[in-house]
């Protein structure tokens, strides 16, 4: 003959699972956390987008200028010019190969750089100077070099604005350059101002 099961083993059997209410209630805990991942997710993406910014605008200010630094340092101070866009100078390194010297030790100009800024973007290009000479004529205006150019020559840097140039013994140059990411306002996130003194080779 059967027993009869005892009674907590009946209401054992008959509270399995959740109810409504505590179903509920972790939902709404569960919905909580995901918000808040989502918020930190959206966060760490703008953050990181944020910093990368900072990092290729500096990179592209720092090329720019070192660029500037090492092909001032082939060139002739007497042939500097600049102007609100902006600059250009003789430089003595030729397409390929050393400096060269005519018979009485003199350097040979090769070229003239040229450093110009374009809506917003500073670009590289040269004119040559064939032949290449030790006395240099006359330097031409930078409009005039500029309508020589083919083409608008290597990309240095973008977001460039604020150039300014000073002659001397070595040249000052200063430029700002903004980066691409925005704040809410519209301002540029992030922007670096570099400013350096720069020596010719002569």
């Amino acid at each position: 003959m059967l027993e009869a099961p005892p009674p907590q083993a009946k209401d054992l059997a008959r509270n399995k699972g959740f109810t409504i209410p505590e179903v509920l209630i972790s939902t709404g805990i569960l919905g909580l956390v995901l918000i808040a991942c989502y918020a930190l997710v959206v966060f760490a993406i703008k953050w990181n987008a944020k910093m990368s910014d900072s990092v290729e605008t500096y990179q592209q200010a720092l090329r720019a200028a070192s660029r500037i630094s090492y092909e001032l340092g082939t060139g002739a101070q007497s042939s500097f010019i600049y102007d609100l866009d902006g600059f250009a100078f003789a430089s003595a390194r030729p397409p390929d190969g050393r400096f060269t010297l005519e018979s009485g030790n003199k350097l040979l100009w090769h070229k003239y750089v040229i450093f110009y800024v374009e809506d917003g973007v500073m670009y590289r290009n040269e004119v040559a100077i064939d032949p290449p000479t030790s006395s240099l004529p006359e330097t031409p205006d930078l409009p005039t070099l500029k309508s020589m150019l083919t083409s608008k020559g290597a990309t240095m840097a973008q977001n460039l604005s604020e150039l300014k140039v000073q002659d001397g013994s070595g040249a000052i140059i200063s430029f700002k350059v903004e980066g691409t990411q925005e704040e809410e306002d519209g301002s540029k996130s992030n922007s670096v101002t570099l400013q350096s003194r720069m020596n010719f080779r002569q």
